[in-house]
């Protein structure tokens, strides 16, 4: 009995001794946060620092952070710093320029995650970007290569660069002469285009942020001087012996046009070697040839020319045939064809009145293309007269009336006075039918009397100018020549039309404005333009 109690005993003391040994107690850690430092646009440092493991390891640590309040690491947005009791430092990356942000220290046992304090700061303000300006390269007349290089984004995202020019300093993106190169950081290069040529230009590299645009510095080149650029002027007025062309430079290449023209041969691709050209002055812009001298039923090929510095361009080649109808035969002998132009005798119906016409102005070089196509203007006759010189646009003048119904020479007589006529006295049996005295249409073809004018008039789709170049006879604005001093006026806005009618001292004429058409009585004295009807 004794023995069993003393083994009782010991088993007690053995449990009081067990219960009363201290196991080791395990918690998360205790850490507190860094302040954050080096704060520029896009980073930042913080960290922090573990005072106690919590009786178990730390197995990593770090800092996380974020636009809201306490972060915590189910965030991508952290870092891992290692492990380990102590302090570290952490650095932020990749954040947003001008935002605040939440920062907190984390570390991790086996016991779980514990946090820091909390601290915040504010990343610095977006920059302008700093950007160069490549040198330029490659300069042609028309173009160069030039570039830039962005070497800072200025704490936020490049979301367009290039380069702009002008022909003034200072370019900036608001012009539409720029490049656009992608985003980013770093080189491009860029092709500059559709330059002038022998024309300065001022670049600039620019590179814009959510802070503005900013540019390099500005570099300056000059364009190459090159060849004229232009177009030959399609044939008209084709007769047996002459033609009407030109050309129109639109460039002078950077260079000043000295000489331009047309160049004519037989065979193709005529230079200005060649002794059969025009010389039609100097400068840009259009100009007309009168090519003359030709063979009857020929092909000839035209090119239109120009002359710089740097050589001379030529236009692109034309091709045509010369008549074989000598229509200056037609015309009664002593008429005077004003720019070596004999109007060509073509026929054209009206199915309205019945009528045939020539389908041009005495003195057109060709049919009217527009109410204003100078080409189709022709020339403009004192009532009465022949074709003797009077009636080209840049005759000579006198004060002195004739007494007889062919003056001695072609001047376009002045009358300021009653009764406003170039003959004194006055006649008015000179434009009545194919054999007037002064009749100056091509044989067989006469001046339309007032009634058969207006029977054309009223044919028209509308009884203006309008309707007037809408008729079979494409009649133009070709405008009139003041009778007391000679004076051109109306070109392209009116088109008055003789006719062999006459009335008292005046003579009927056919008046046409962009409003309205109609018949009426005019001095004689005053030049306007004709056009002949089919006898």
């Amino acid at each position: 009995m004794k023995n069993n109690i003393t083994i009782i005993i010991l088993v007690i003391i053995f449990f009081s001794c067990s219960s009363d040994s201290d196991e080791p107690v395990i918690s998360i850690p205790t850490l507190t946060t860094s302040v954050a430092t080096s704060i520029t646009q896009t980073g930042a440092t913080s960290g922090g620092n573990i005072t106690s493991n919590g009786g178990a390891d730390i197995t990593s640590r770090g800092v996380v952070w974020s636009t809201s309040q306490n972060p915590t690491i189910s965030l991508t947005t952290k870092t891992s710093d290692g492990s380990g009791v102590g302090s570290f430092s952490s650095s932020l990356t990749n954040l947003i320029a001008g935002t605040t942000y939440y920062v907190r220290a984390y570390a991790t046992n086996i016991e779980g995650t514990a946090y820091g304090n909390e601290i915040s700061f504010t990343t610095g303000n977006v920059q302008l970007p700093l950007v160069s300006t490549s040198i330029i390269t490659n300069i042609t007349n028309t173009s160069s290569i030039s570039g830039g290089n962005v070497t800072s984004g200025g704490g936020g995202a490049i979301t367009a660069r290039g380069v702009v020019w002008s022909t003034t300093q200072n370019p900036s993106v608001e012009l539409s002469t720029k490049t656009t190169e992608g985003f980013g950081l770093g080189a491009f290069t860029s092709n500059i285009t559709d330059l002038s040529p022998n024309t300065q230009y001022y670049v600039r590299a620019y590179a814009t942020n959510s802070a503005g645009t900013a540019y390099g510095n500005e570099t300056s080149f000059t364009t190459l001087a090159s060849l004229p650029i232009l177009t030959t002027t399609n044939i008209s007025g084709i007769q047996n012996n002459s033609v009407l062309s030109g050309g129109n430079i639109t460039s002078d290449g950077g260079s000043n046009i000295t000489a331009r023209g047309v160049v004519w041969s037989t065979s193709q691709n005529p230079t200005i070697a060649l002794t059969t050209k025009t010389n039609n002055g100097s400068g840009v812009g259009t100009f007309t040839s009168n090519l003359s001298g030709l063979n009857p039923n020929t092909q000839y090929y035209v090119r239109s020319y120009a002359t710089n510095s740097i050589g001379t361009a030529y236009g692109n080649e034309i091709s045509f045939t010369t008549t074989n109808v000598n229509y200056a035969t037609m015309y009664s002998t002593g008429t005077v064809f004003c720019n070596n132009v004999v109007t060509a005798v073509v026929d054209v119906i009206n199915p309205t009145t019945g009528k045939t016409w020539m389908d041009r102005n005495l003195g057109a070089s060709q049919v009217a293309t527009s109410s204003a196509d100078a080409q189709a203007y022709g020339d403009l006759y004192q009532w009465g007269r022949r074709a003797d010189g009077h009636q080209c646009r840049n005759s000579g003048t006198t004060t002195n009336l004739s007494s007889t119904n062919q003056p001695s020479h072609g001047n376009f007589i002045f009358a300021p006075n009653q009764p406003f006529d170039w003959r004194s006295p006055q006649n008015i049996n000179l434009w009545q039918g194919v054999n007037g005295v002064n009749n100056p249409c091509p044989s067989g073809y006469r001046l339309p009397t007032e009634t058969e004018l207006n029977a054309e008039r009223l044919s028209w789709s509308s009884n203006n100018a309008v309707g007037a170049f809408g008729s079979p006879l494409k009649l133009p604005m070709a405008g009139n020549r003041n009778f007391s001093d000679g004076i051109l006026s109306g070109l392209g806005t009116v088109g008055w039309y003789w006719s062999s009618s006459v009335s008292n001292t005046n003579s009927r004429f056919l008046g046409i404005e962009s409003g309205n058409a109609s018949m009426a009585p005019i001095y004689r004295a005053i030049g306007f333009s004709v056009r002949c009807l089919k006898n």
